[in-house]
């Protein structure tokens, strides 16, 4: 099986991020994102799956509501072992567990100490309602990883005629 790879526009038809937030990514290294391959200036720049994976789980999160350092926070988490987050590499843990389809956010602005905990796992969809009666107090947020991922997968497929 050949090694797919994927122009900026490739990236934005398949992911649904916006040119503009994509050349941020990309400029802001925040989450290590970087193409591939590249050339002078914005216009030759390529990606393969991992890269465009990685941009897909930043943008699921961004689009989820989180902002910058939480979306750090949760990379980092992730990764467990690693200090700096990279969405690239935590897109690959990501397939590498089978069977989670949603990662759980859950925010506790009370806690004993009085400061935001942020608590990240993976769950299955029935266990959602568990981790929620567990926290009645904190806000939880189920972010479809599992699904997003899918869908790109067959916009990929179908762009590729597979």
């Amino acid at each position: 099986m050949s090694r797919k790879i994927f122009t900026s526009q490739d990236v934005v038809e398949l992911v649904g991020v916006t040119p503009v937030h994509l050349n941020a990514l990309v400029h802001r290294k925040l989450y290590k994102i970087r193409p591939s391959i590249s050339g002078p200036g914005r216009r030759f720049r390529v990606f393969d799956e991992d890269d465009l994976f990685g941009i897909a789980l930043v943008w699921i999160l961004f689009e989820s509501g989180l902002r910058t350092e939480e979306i750090r926070n949760i990379l980092t988490s992730l990764l467990e072992n690693h200090r700096t987050a990279d969405a690239r590499q935590t897109a690959q843990i990501w397939f590498e567990i089978p069977g989670s389809e949603y990662l759980i956010v859950v925010r506790d602005p009370w806690d004993e100490n009085h400061e935001l905990r942020l608590d990240i796992g993976r769950a299955h969809q029935y266990e959602i309602a568990d981790i929620i009666a567990r926290s009645p107090r904190a806000s939880v947020l189920a972010i479809p990883i599992g699904p997003r991922f899918t869908e790109i997968q067959e916009r990929i497929a179908t762009k590729f005629g597979e």
